[in-house]
């Protein structure tokens, strides 16, 4: 699935930014680098649903609106794949938990809603 990638290089994108600007916070100014992370966390939205988390120093945590974490201050938890019976799933957050039924909003849940309950009826 090229969402998975895209989720993926997203969120690195997003932790790096999480870095530079709990770097700087409170101390400098961190606007340009906040813009460039809101506009990586838009895309991120379009393709999977998110809740965000702001943390000190700016910082933010994202997970997937079933709670697996995405992103936690400048460390990214990359989504995989894995197939189950012959059928791809989706495996997110630190311990790698099944999180294909969970995942809603964007391209990804969309593909997943659409193989796993509008083609099987």
């Amino acid at each position: 699935m090229g969402d998975v990638g895209q989720v993926n290089s997203l969120t690195k994108t997003i932790a790096s930014l999480n870095a530079q600007i709990t770097s700087l916070s409170p101390n400098a100014d961190a606007g340009a680098l906040e813009d460039q992370r809101q506009q990586a966390i838009a895309q991120l939205s379009q393709l999977v649903g998110l809740d965000q988390i702001s943390t000190e120093n700016n910082g933010i945590t994202l997970t997937t609106s079933g709670g697996a974490v995405l992103v936690s201050g400048s460390k990214s938890f990359a989504l995989s794949t894995t197939q189950v019976s012959g059928t791809t799933h989706i495996l997110a957050g630190v311990d790698g938990q099944d999180v294909t039924s969970n995942l809603t909003g964007g391209d990804l849940g969309g593909v997943l809603q659409a193989r796993d309950q509008q083609l099987p009826s």
